[in-house]
């Protein structure tokens, strides 16, 4: 009312996010064994998603992610980000947590 914006309200922190939903699914070995297919497959941003996000799952975080690969952090969330939207689009990665 005095010309001073409200705050935001906080994010509904509810629902996982993408990258959380992606990487409680990357909990097994079938994950691991996909992952690494799915690794020799891929190139670029995408492989270092894979390669991150296998490191998350083993219980590193994004920052010392970041330090092993001599990047900002914010490089590592991108990278996940984009490795997810692939396995999303993969059958192949979803056939291996679905059964017949």
């Amino acid at each position: 009312m005095n010309g001073i914006p409200e705050p935001e309200p906080p994010m509904d922190r509810s629902s996982p996010s993408l990258e959380e939903q992606v990487l409680n699914i990357l909990a097994g070995e079938d994950l691991v064994r996909t992952l690494h297919q799915m690794h020799a497959q891929s190139s670029g941003v995408v492989r270092l998603g894979l390669e991150a996000m296998e490191l998350k799952v083993k219980g590193m975080t994004g920052q010392e992610i970041a330090a092993l690969y001599g990047v900002k952090p914010n490089h590592v969330g991108a990278w996940i980000s984009r490795a997810a939207q692939r396995l999303r689009s993969n059958r192949a990665f979803w056939s291996a947590f679905t059964s017949d």
